[in-house]
């Protein structure tokens, strides 16, 4: 009795000699040449492995990185792990939850204990004051929240700073 992942493999084999069989009858004008697969080496550890994904990251998504910022998203990179929105807000997004050691997730779920709601109210100001986005924008990058929510935030974490000034 074969396992699962033998049977597959086997399967996957037979299928390539199908196609290499299917090519070689084919006219030489009609065969595509073959893509050239690039392999990355594998890393030695998985520090390097995430210095190399967020590398791979900035230099997709930004202008080219220093060794600060590296080091940034090696720090940030747990917390802020399943978060698809632009550069700046996503760069806002992962100094305060590093700075409150939260997770993303928990941003965007419906938890409301204090430590997530003071978070998520930091998130609310600093993305208002710092970007373009509007309330509404803000809500739906948190989860799918009314702007009014996003509204109560900005203005609860505004008074908790100037309290926290006096």
């Amino acid at each position: 009795m074969q396992s699962l992942r033998q049977t597959l493999h086997e399967a996957h084999k037979a299928r390539l000699a199908r196609f290499s069989a299917a090519a070689i009858q084919l006219p030489v004008a009609i065969m595509q040449p073959e893509p050239v697969a690039i392999v990355q080496p594998v890393a030695e550890d998985k520090y390097t492995a995430t210095d190399q994904m967020i590398r791979d990251w900035l230099f997709v998504s930004s202008d080219p990185t220093s060794e600060e910022d590296i080091i940034f998203w090696r720090k940030a990179y747990p917390y802020i792990r399943g978060c698809s929105c632009p550069d700046k807000p996503r760069r806002i997004i992962a100094e305060v939850l590093l700075k409150h050691r939260a997770f993303w997730r928990d941003m965007t779920a419906g938890r409301r204990d204090r430590e997530t709601v003071l978070c998520r109210h930091e998130i609310c100001y600093r993305l208002r004051q710092e970007t373009d986005y509007s309330m509404p924008r803000i809500g739906r990058l948190l989860g799918g929240r009314d702007h009014t929510t996003v509204i109560h935030g900005c203005r609860q974490h505004k008074i908790r700073m100037e309290a926290a000034n006096r």
